[in-house]
């Protein structure tokens, strides 16, 4: 049993291994596609999808280093995805923009870590994407804890904020 248990953690090491490399081609094509693109709003959702592919790999890349294969360090993983982001849209940690992160010493399965790892990555794209323009100081806050079984994310910036359109105050939420 402990052999077979032995073999099927060296299958699951390999496992990830591969998709982490699949998805590092994927995110180079990506990245080789959008140098070639000349229209600008093009260029960008193709950044976009690489953004999105470059978190998948960084999960798998977790799991395939780590001593545990099931399960993701939400710590360590969201602090490596918020500086790949950052750099994603030329911001300098500590003097472009400041950083705070609150997350608790947590480790989830990675079929939850996933896609709460996909959501994280749209969340803090999307402050970098649109909430940072035009702001001076640009701040961001993350903040990952767990109590009695529920996770408690909180992501929040400095930015300038939605505008409301017309007709938004008397929509039902």
């Amino acid at each position: 049993a402990i052999r077979l248990s032995k073999e099927k953690s060296v299958l699951m090491k390999e496992l990830h291994h591969r998709v982490k490399n699949n998805m590092e081609l994927i995110s180079s094509v990506l990245n080789l596609q959008s140098h070639m693109l000349t229209d600008e709003s093009a260029r960008s959702a193709v950044n976009e999808s690489k953004s999105r592919v470059d978190a998948m790999s960084l999960i798998h890349q977790k799991l395939y280093i780590a001593n545990n294969i099931t399960h993701v360090k939400m710590s360590e993983y969201i602090k490596q995805l918020i500086q790949n982001i950052t750099f994603t849209f030329g911001y300098t940690e500590n003097k472009d923009i400041d950083i705070t992160t609150n997350i608790a010493n947590i480790e989830l399965k990675a079929d939850l870590a996933i896609p709460l790892c996909i959501i994280i990555n749209e969340l803090i794209t999307n402050a970098f994407k649109y909430a940072f323009t035009d702001v001076d100081n640009a701040a961001l806050s993350v903040t990952l804890n767990q109590a009695d079984r529920q996770l408690n994310l909180s992501i929040s910036d400095n930015g300038k904020g939605i505008v409301a359109t017309a007709g938004a105050e008397n929509q039902k939420t």
